[in-house]
């Protein structure tokens, strides 16, 4: 989808093992795709780069991007958030129980 804001379906096909082709905006193209390189997926903007991305999906070995996709899907796990949530609020609530 043009300008999706993150893209969580694309998210979750990585964390599947399949390899997406996104639109090249927005979420998947600054946040999910875009910004790796190697990137565990592929971007396009129009109906003529979808089937060039899909054409060469099909004669590739996608088993590196796979698991490539797998593994950085786990940026966005819950654990992962639960950790970087919580060191970012551990000097608010240390100051917060010093007073």
């Amino acid at each position: 989808m043009r300008d999706e804001h993150f893209g969580i379906v694309v998210v979750e096909m990585m964390a599947s093992g399949a390899v997406p082709i996104a639109h090249d905006s927005a979420g998947p193209e600054m946040d999910i795709i875009g910004c790796f390189n190697p990137a565990p997926g592929f971007l396009a903007s129009n109906e003529k780069e979808y089937a060039e991305m899909l054409a060469h999906a099909l004669q590739t070995d996608l088993q590196p991007m796979r698991r490539l996709g797998r593994e950085r899907a786990k940026r966005f796990s819950q654990e992962c958030f639960q950790k970087s949530w919580w060191d970012s609020m551990k000097g608010v609530v240390a100051v917060a129980f010093q007073k």
